[in-house]
């Protein structure tokens, strides 16, 4: 008991494993609860409150979180000593770390992923892996070099995602190899293939509609525009463009891609998140920004290349934009090219989803090894590898 009140105090215990604590929590979840008569005490069965300790400041957030969470009917706990609370609509996870995230709370945020790969024939195997520990709720790719001989099984885990591809058409491009772009979306979203927007002529788009709540669309197009394009090629790109925007004016769109104009100097707005182009007498360059700033559509991205360059550009008709260098890309980096995370913060109200996040967590350490060596030493390698030709 304390001196103060009479409350027991509380008990702090330090375990070498992780694991084997939340082990111990699960199994007080799933008992929902435990009494002091389960732990051998002969008394009265008065409960037993186990938890992760907290700091004082994590303790005094916790509860400023519980209440508030109280009045906008959101749940939320503590793992790993820290605070995390689930919206009902968007189904996702986050981390509260200081009250200035509850402004967040009722946005939904969009992870979009962007690389221009160089090529993926040869790193099929490397780029699965990498997708299947990626977060990403939209992969969009340039220069896939992708043919009909590569099947987007070999890509992606396609339980997880839709693919859609544009790989390059040899009878327009006259090159043998090169091009090609790919969008990959998460199958919590209503994705639309709009096959009929795509550009005629060697500017490789492709557009895809996604269900962000009731009529409204939010339209992604992926672009890879190659260096021997003449104006008029892109043009016909822009034109693609132009026509989505004003034929659907109440929803947003987002162009993702490598344009591969590097004369254009990109300078940060001084109030917003976007970049603003200077003029150049290059006929790519007046193209391009004469289009979008015709259309409204803003251009977000800053991460300059190792030549100080910036070639890929996100044009985005959405505020709430934010464009960074991604930490993990999902094959090594062309030194023209970075990979970038593009971030869209949509309001919740505003966003449909087919269905909540999925978790997984591999457990290894539950695995009896033993028994896997066993049954190993039991198979006959000589009798099953004899008729391989390796």
């Amino acid at each position: 008991m304390t001196p103060d009140n009479n409350n027991p105090k509380s008990i702090i215990v330090k375990l070498n494993s992780r694991s084997y604590k939340d082990e111990i929590l699960a199994a007080i979840r799933r008992q929902k609860g435990i009494t002091v008569d389960k732990i051998g005490f002969n008394t009265a069965n008065s409960k037993i409150y186990i938890n992760d300790h907290l700091t004082l400041h994590n303790q005094l957030l916790f509860k400023k979180t519980r209440d508030y969470c109280k009045t906008k009917d959101i749940k939320c706990w503590t793992r790993d000593c820290k605070i995390y609370l689930k919206h009902p609509r968007a189904g996702r996870n986050m981390w509260i770390s200081d009250e200035n995230m509850y402004s967040y709370i009722n946005k939904f945020e969009l992870l979009i992923v962007y690389q221009n790969v160089r090529g993926l024939r040869s790193k099929t195997h490397e780029f699965y892996i990498s997708t299947l520990s990626s977060n990403a709720d939209i992969v969009c790719l340039s220069e896939t070099w992708l043919n009909s001989n590569v099947n987007s099984a070999e890509l992606f885990d396609v339980n997880k995602y839709n693919v859609f591809r544009r790989d390059r058409d040899l009878l327009l491009g006259g090159k043998k190899d090169g091009g090609g772009v790919l969008i990959a979306i998460n199958r919590k979203f209503q994705a639309v293939h709009q096959t009929n927007w795509s550009s005629e002529g060697i500017c490789e788009d492709l557009w895809i509609s996604i269900n962000i709540g009731g009529s409204r669309q939010l339209h992604l197009c992926c672009v890879y525009v190659p260096p021997y394009a003449s104006v008029e090629n892109l043009k016909a790109h822009l034109h693609s463009v132009s026509a989505v925007r004003q034929s659907h004016e109440k929803d947003d769109i987002l162009v993702i891609g490598d344009y591969n104009i590097p004369n254009i100097s990109w300078t940060k707005h001084n109030s917003h998140n976007y970049y603003t182009a200077l003029i150049t007498t290059d006929g790519f360059g007046e193209s391009l920004i004469d289009s979008f700033n015709y259309l409204e559509i803003q251009q977000y991205n800053g991460v300059y290349n190792n030549s100080d360059k910036l070639l890929d550009l996100v044009f985005c008709s959405i505020d709430n934009v934010f464009v960074d260098l991604c930490t993990n890309p999902l094959v090594p980096e062309d030194i023209h090219h970075k990979s970038l995370d593009i971030y869209l913060k949509i309001d919740i109200d505003d966003f449909n989803l087919k269905c909540r996040n999925t978790f997984y967590k591999l457990q290894f350490f539950r695995e009896n090894y033993d028994l896997i060596n066993s049954e190993i030493d039991k198979i006959n390698w000589e009798l099953e590898l004899c008729n391989l030709n390796v």
